[in-house]
């Protein structure tokens, strides 16, 4: 049976402090988070999305900071040019979690983190006022789960050298067994719909409302949580901790996220 990964990744309270932003046109821009200070990154100036720099992309919306350097991952929007796949890294205990879950070949990654909706104003885009809450705006379906020893060593995977968990292999947790990078060739991020939101709208973002499909399915960290059915969805406390959130899946989730990948840009 194969799984669902939800990967909660991009700025947040924690990491940028601000959320990331659903742009006018529904497209789904997830900040890559900024490095630490030992880690080698890509300049906000450096990455383009449609014809704007993230830097110029934070002016418009008030960051304080416009020129950090980046970890660049998941790659799902070609930042950081022309990749023969998606990829994404992970290392350390979160790395140990997914194998002892049994990810791997087959299994799909869907990318949630915390957004806002924003508008142009006067020629500069604005967020809205609003309470942020999480969903979900990319995907990847994993084709091959890739060691840093396996990227020296095949050469059709010599790509893979520019991609930040190589980049910075001799780094804390990526300086170890654990450091692995997922590829897959079916991958994207999503224009917003109302079916990609987690959070129950008017809620804090961390109290989830989704279908009621997966009101019986086992899903990673959320072992002892309670769900409550209401008005044909499950709604739950979701945990602050943890990186990724395994799911098996039954033909009603598979038929979900179908749907979910339709949002493709």
């Amino acid at each position: 049976m194969s799984k669902i990964i939800l990967s909660r990744k991009g700025y947040d309270d924690q990491y940028g402090g601000k959320p990331s932003v659903i742009l006018p046109d529904g497209n789904m821009l997830s900040f890559p988070i900024p490095v630490s200070e030992k880690e080698s990154g890509i300049q906000s100036s450096e990455l383009k999305f449609g014809n704007k720099s993230l830097s110029e992309i934070f002016s418009e919306l008030g960051h304080t900071n416009i020129t950090l350097n980046h970890h660049v991952d998941p790659d799902i929007y070609q930042l950081n040019g022309t990749t023969p796949m998606g990829a994404f890294g992970q290392a350390g205990a979160a790395t140990s979690h997914l194998d002892n879950q049994g990810v791997g070949e087959g299994d799909t990654f869907l990318f949630f983190g915390t957004f806002c909706f924003s508008k142009y104003l006067n020629g500069q885009l604005r967020y809205e006022m609003m309470h942020a809450f999480h969903a979900i705006f990319g995907y990847l379906m994993i084709d091959r789960r890739v060691t840093i020893d396996e990227i020296e060593k095949e050469k059709e995977l010599s790509w893979l050298k520019e991609h930040p968990h190589y980049v910075n292999r001799k780094y804390g947790d990526y300086n170890k067994a654990t450091n692995v990078i997922y590829i897959g060739k079916n991958y994207g991020y999503l224009r917003f719909s109302e079916k990609l939101r987690l959070t129950k709208p008017g809620y804090k973002k961390t109290w989830w409302r989704i279908p009621e499909a997966f009101a019986n399915v086992k899903i990673s960290y959320h072992e002892n949580v309670e769900k409550i059915l209401r008005d044909g969805s499950v709604e739950f406390q979701s945990v602050s901790k943890g990186q990724e959130f395994v799911i098996e899946t039954n033909n009603e989730i598979d038929r979900w996220l179908t749907g979910v990948i339709r949002n493709k840009v």
